[in-house]
């Protein structure tokens, strides 16, 4: 079916502009490159299915934005029917356009892949990689929805593992905690001190990740959802009884959000995507660290299972140590070069008893000392009636302090759920000698370190180490969309007192990287832009790809514009991959009818060796 796209004429003209580049120098000045400008066309070519030639792999990186979404075809003896693997399906509520960019992805998806997943793989619980499951339109919704063999899932999803359980169980009192936090901050009168308004605007903003606003977003079609479940569950129609007992089944909602029937509406759309995802699911996988997976069907191909941990201390290491004995710009296993955040944490008197936390941790004083936040002289302790009055006294209440608190609990929060990350390392050809396909979703520190902890593929012939696995990695997602504390560079463990030995990217050379970023939607209402992609980190990421990065929004930003340009597909055909013999890559003839123009994907063709 041929679907018609439109785009603005000042558009069309900048966007042929930009891609009619002349011979571009690489970066050792040594040889220089060709790059094709691409065909401009209203409408676009018939979708089709995306069949991998015999013996390889084609990874497609879609482009809608902040968010993840990738689609891997691994060719089978069936020339026909290769095997899909889906690695994530969101975007960001920061992206502009994202909900109608994502839904034609989700169009060219179906039509890839004749409706058929045979492995899905939702990394973690984030907005940016679940809500197109879930969100008005999505395929997955329909009477006919797209058809799901094998669900790879994290230890941290399954319910009945004490572990997962008690993790799961915290994130929720956690994530309550922080909504009631804001809630009663903006309720109450200390919304009225200098700064306590964009305070409680920056801690809202954390959880983004978490549970978009609907308003803004449309997040999720909570009753299309609820609709498919009980469908799939049999007969009984749609009701929440359905809904409510298949999340608490899978796993996929913390105590605190289904505590009784009726009360599913406070469930994320993260987990209505994996209680649907688990719904349409044959089978459902929860992978450990050291497991190796297989792909069905397809020899030659192995997938090893990297994170997230099982020690909890590395689960809740996502950030950056600082180099003992320097200055307080330089860290250890990160790219990071700039100062750091607080570790500590209090929560705020404002929660009130609806908190459910102990009430010690809430208030920092003995009873006879607390001065009420409302600020009302009667209920005033008489230690305070004659003093600490007016407004003029506001600076010195610990309120926004409190609130400060809560926003570093929304970051462990948002830093905790990367950190139980599905992170996969697809080893193609003969075990222990192929190149390897990194997809690190948005593990950080405390995620990468662990990787070390075991041995992969033991007991099933040859195993390896994460070392040589990141030895041999030939494309690698870079993590968080390029976030400074998604990649390691050094383990500290290694060499104590010396800074750490080199590590992650450090023992990558000669790769592909692709980095899910839309710099615009990053800066986006933050009166702190996250910087994404890191600096330091992007300028490595060039050096260690030779310039061979492939971005959603096709930029080089933060670097400066009279930069050489990163090396990408420049022709909707297939054409040879710089520097890589053997490799292809392409440009989607398609482009995107929303938001900032471009190419809907890129295509990146990889041969199996030794099959």
């Amino acid at each position: 079916m041929a679907v018609k796209k439109t785009v603005g004429r000042k558009a069309v003209r900048k966007l042929a502009a930009s891609k009619q580049r002349a011979v571009r120098k690489q970066a050792a000045g040594s040889r220089s490159i060709t790059v094709k400008s691409r065909k401009k066309s209203a409408a676009t070519a018939p979708n089709k299915r995306l069949l991998p030639p015999p013996g390889e792999v084609i990874v497609r990186m879609y482009r809608q934005g902040l968010g993840d979404c990738f689609l891997l075809a691994f060719a089978t003896e069936n020339p026909a029917d290769p095997r899909y693997v889906l690695i994530d399906c969101g975007v960001h509520m920061r992206q502009t356009e994202g909900r109608k960019r994502l839904l034609q992805v989700m169009e060219n998806l179906t039509a890839a892949t004749g409706n058929h997943l045979h492995v899905v793989v939702p990394t973690h619980e984030h907005a940016d990689h679940l809500v197109g499951f879930v969100q008005k339109g999505s395929p997955f919704l329909k009477p006919d929805p797209v058809s799901i063999d094998n669900l790879w899932l994290a230890w941290t999803e399954k319910i009945g593992d004490p572990q997962a359980d008690r993790l799961r169980a915290k994130r929720g009192s956690a994530r309550t905690v922080i909504e009631q936090a804001i809630k009663k901050t903006k309720e109450r009168a200390n919304r009225r001190i200098a700064g306590i308004k964009q305070l409680t605007d920056r801690v809202a903003r954390i959880l983004e990740f978490e549970k978009p606003d609907a308003k803004m977003f449309d997040a999720a079609d909570r009753s299309a959802v609820e609709a498919r479940i009980a469908s799939l569950g049999g007969p009984g129609g749609a009701n929440k009884a359905v809904l409510a007992a298949y999340l608490r089944r899978f796993g996929t909602a913390p105590p605190t959000a289904l505590t009784t029937v009726g009360q599913w509406e406070r469930a994320s759309s993260n987990e209505l995507a994996l209680g649907l995802l688990g719904m349409l699911a044959n089978h459902a996988e929860y992978c450990e660290p050291g497991q190796r997976l297989a792909i069905p069907d397809v020899d030659g191909v192995r997938a090893y299972v990297l994170g997230p941990p099982r020690a909890e201390r590395l689960l809740k290491q996502d950030k950056p140590a600082k180099v003992r004995g320097s200055s307080e710009h330089e860290f250890i296993e990160t790219y990071l070069s700039g100062g750091s955040a607080s570790f500590a944490f209090a929560l705020s008197p404002a929660l009130g008893s609806g908190a459910e936390v102990n009430d010690d941790l809430r208030y920092p004083f003995a009873a006879e000392l607390r001065r009420p936040i409302d600020g009302s002289k009667s209920s005033l302790p008489p230690l305070y009636r004659h003093s600490y009055l007016g407004a003029d006294s506001a600076w010195r209440r610990v309120d926004g302090d409190w609130l400060g608190s809560a926003e570093t609990l929304a970051l462990n929060l948002d830093g905790d759920t990367n950190n139980t990350s599905l992170v996969l390392a697809f080893e193609l050809g003969a075990a222990g000698v192929g190149p390897v396909l990194l997809f690190a979703a948005d593990a950080q520190v405390g995620n990468w370190l662990s990787w070390r902890d075991q041995t992969y593929g033991k007991g099933g012939g040859t195993s390896c180490t994460a070392d040589d696995l990141l030895n041999r990695t030939l494309l690698y997602k870079a993590g968080h969309h390029g976030s400074h504390n998604a990649t390691l560079k050094f383990d500290p463990r290694a060499r104590p007192g010396e800074g750490g030995g080199a590590y992650g990217l450090e023992l990558m050379s000669d790769i592909i990287a692709m980095i899910p970023i839309d710099r615009a939607a990053a800066d986006k209402n933050m009166p702190t832009p996250w910087r994404m992609p890191h600096r330091p980190l992007y300028e490595r990421l060039r050096e260690k790809a030779d310039r061979r990065i492939l971005r959603a929004d096709g930029e080089i930003a933060p670097l400066s514009a009279n930069e050489l340009e990163d090396i990408k597909p420049g022709s909707t055909a297939w054409e040879a991959v710089p520097g890589k013999p053997g490799l292809f890559w392409r440009s989607a003839d398609e482009t995107f009818s929303a938001g900032t123009p471009g190419p809907l994907y890129y295509d990146l063709r990889i041969p199996i060796p030794n099959r």
